[in-house]
This record gives structure tokens, C-alpha cells and sequence, in this order.
């Protein structure tokens, strides 16, 4: 890659210096045709490109030398003085070039070579501080650059470390109160707890086999049917759960384990505050450009749901949404319409590789 640069820096020093030799040599040749001015075209053709391309040689080591000697606060006196004694130096060895070389092409000698150094040192210098400027400019660039895309990667990196942090921590909840329901089941039925306990290892499995952070809503409802196989038995039969998506829905990508929180406080603040049996509703939907979940109880309702201790659910669902989708996605826990409470998702709708 860095070789690549270089070879782009001298092929770009060349081809500018051809475009001002070929530029400058046409508007003097047309110039002396209309004065009638006698020339040699050998002599200054070889005059003109010669004192071009002896200067491209030299940009790939300006170039060099801002790299390692650049005009900083710190050291900024220093690397000037460097940058000067440089430049002096190569106007010295560039005219060393250019007398053989213009012998070679055109069968004279030039000038005496002290007398080109000086007519020409001015100049020369000129053009070889705009080259140093170009390349601090160029430089100056590419760090800025740099520094952007590592703001970006440390960015994308600690939003993805809070995100798993987030959803790390719905996991310790969840086993939590798994293993509450089954110490409690392990004295009526000890069957059933083994069951729960085996359900919950395969959900746990599954959760390491989904390290993304997001899934398809249709694996993402499979999920959600686990979970519901292990915490319905504490509601024994008096517990319904309806899913309905559409198939049109089913491949979009949906956060992973989003649906875990959203039902557990469906149950815990809803069917586990009513007496007699209890429901929940769970649908997906596409809304324009969206993809709509809403996970609905039958409840006493968001008025008379006291906070839930630590917020951990709800709270973490609402904050993975904002890292993953800022204002494009919204979330609302409110009062349905027919009673109870429901919580709203809505996140753009972006379709998955076909399972």
C-alpha cells in the first residue's frame, strides 16, 4: 500500500510537470511565430521539459520529507530549517542534472552551471515550497481522515459494547426468575421442573449460538415460543398467548431477544396482577416502511402498573432500540384500547437473507 503511494506521488509529479511543459512551451512557440522571433526548437523544447521533469524528480522527496520533518507546533523552527537546507540542496543537484542531461539531448552545453543557479534558484525554490505546501495540505488531510474513521470505529466498538452489556443483562434476570419458578415447581411436580430446567439450558444454548444483534423476526418468535413454554407453567391453564405475522413480516430483522422483555412484562405487570385467566397478544405488522410488534395483556393497565424495580427490561429494550436505530424507531408502553396495557415497537423495515 505504501509503495502504491509513492509510485502515485512521482507518476503525479511527472504528469504535472509534463502539463506545465507542454503548456508553456505551446504559448511561447506561438508567441515568437507571430513576432517572427528565431529559435532553435531542439534547443528550447529540451530547455523546457529538462527544467520540468529535473524538478519532479525531487517531489517524492519533498513528500518524504514533510512525512518526517513536518511544520508542527513542536518541532516546527527544526523541521523548517530542514525543509530549506533541503530545498538549497536540491536546486544545487538538480542543475548538476540538468547541464549533462540538456548536452546529451541537444549536442551543447548550456549556460555555465553557477549562472543557471542563480538566473533560476528563485523560482526553483517557489516551486519546491508549493510542492512542501501540497504535501503538508495532503497530509494534514489524510491524518483528519484518520482521526474521523477512528472516532467512527470507537464509536461502532462502544456502541456494541453497550449493546451486549444491555442485553447481558436480561439474561441474569431471566435465569433468575426461571430458577425461582422451578425451586417452587421442584416441591409439586418434579417433572415439570426438570422440564423447565431443560428448556431453559436449550434457550441459554441458543442465546451463544445468536451472537449478532439481529435475527429475523420468524427466528426471533421461535425464540419467544421457549420462553413462554418455560414461564406459562407458573400460570398453569389459565394463561393464553396468541402470535399473529404476517408472512410478509416473518423474514424482517428485528433486534435479538427484543420479544423476551417486552412478554415478560406482559405477564408479570398484566396476566400476574388479574385474577382468573389472562392473554397475551402478540403481533407484527408492516406500517409503511416500518415493522410494527405490539405485545398486548388484559391487564389492570399502564395506570395502575407501579415501575418495575430497576427498570431493567422495559429500560434496556428502549436503550438497544436507540443505539441500533436512533429517531428512526419508536417504543411506547401505553393503555389498549380494549383494556390492559400493550408496548409498541416500531423499527424500519429491512428484510434478511431468505431462510
Amino acid at each position: 500500500m505504501r509503495s502504491r503511494y509513492w509510485t502515485t506521488v512521482t507518476l503525479a509529479g511527472f504528469a504535472v510537470y509534463s502539463v506545465i511543459a507542454v503548456l508553456g512551451s505551446l504559448s511561447t512557440l506561438v508567441y515568437w511565430n507571430q513576432i517572427h522571433f528565431h529559435y532553435d526548437t531542439t534547443q528550447f523544447v529540451a530547455n523546457r521539459f529538462l527544467d520540468g521533469y529535473t524538478c519532479a524528480l525531487f517531489v517524492p522527496l519533498l513528500f518524504w520529507l514533510v512525512d518526517h520533518f513536518p511544520l508542527t507546533r513542536v518541532r516546527g523552527y527544526r523541521h523548517a530549517g530542514v525543509l530549506l537546507a533541503s530545498i538549497a540542496m536540491f536546486i544545487l543537484v538538480k542543475y548538476a542534472l540538468f547541464v549533462p542531461a540538456y548536452r546529451l539531448w541537444t549536442g551543447v552545453w548550456p549556460d555555465a552551471y553557477w549562472l543557471l543557479v542563480l538566473d533560476n534558484a528563485v523560482p526553483v525554490a517557489l516551486d519546491f515550497a508549493a510542492i512542501v505546501g501540497v504535501a503538508h495540505a495532503l497530509r494534514y488531510y489524510r491524518d483528519a481522515r484518520d482521526r474521523d474513521r477512528a472516532t467512527v470505529e470507537l464509536k461502532t466498538q462502544l456502541a456494541q459494547a453497550r449493546l451486549d452489556a444491555l442485553r447481558g443483562q436480561l439474561h441474569p434476570q431471566f435465569i433468575s426468575n426461571t430458577l425461582s419458578a422451578a425451586s417452587t415447581l421442584m416441591h409439586e411436580d418434579v417433572d415439570a421442573a426438570d422440564q423447565m430446567l431443560t428448556q431453559l439450558r436449550e434457550l441459554l444454548q441458543t442465546s451463544l449460538d445468536r451472537p449478532s444483534a439481529e435475527v429475523t423476526l420468524d427466528e426471533e418468535l421461535g425464540v419467544a415460543r421457549r420462553y413462554l413454554a418455560i414461564t406459562s407453567r407458573r400460570f398453569s391453564d389459565r394463561l393464553t398467548v396468541s402470535c399473529t405475522a404476517d408472512d410478509d413480516v416473518r423474514n424482517a430483522m428485528v433486534p435479538s431477544f427484543i420479544m423476551q422483555p417486552l412478554i415478560e412484562n406482559a405477564l408479570e405487570q398484566g396476566v400476574a396482577r388479574r385474577p382468573g385467566p389472562g392473554r397475551v397478544d402478540i403481533t407484527a405488522r408492516r406500517v409503511n416502511g416500518s415493522l410494527e410488534v405490539v405485545v398486548q395483556d388484559d391487564g389492570p393497565g399502564v395506570t395502575l402498573i407501579p415501575p418495575a424495580p430497576g427498570g431493567i427490561g422495559l429500560s434496556n429494550t428502549h436503550a438497544r432500540l436507540q443505539h441500533l436505530y436512533g429517531k428512526s424507531h419508536a417504543f411506547a408502553l401505553e393503555s389498549a384500547p380494549s383494556g390492559g396495557a400493550r408496548t409498541v415497537v416500531r423499527i424500519p423495515f429491512r428484510e434478511g437473507a431468505a431462510l
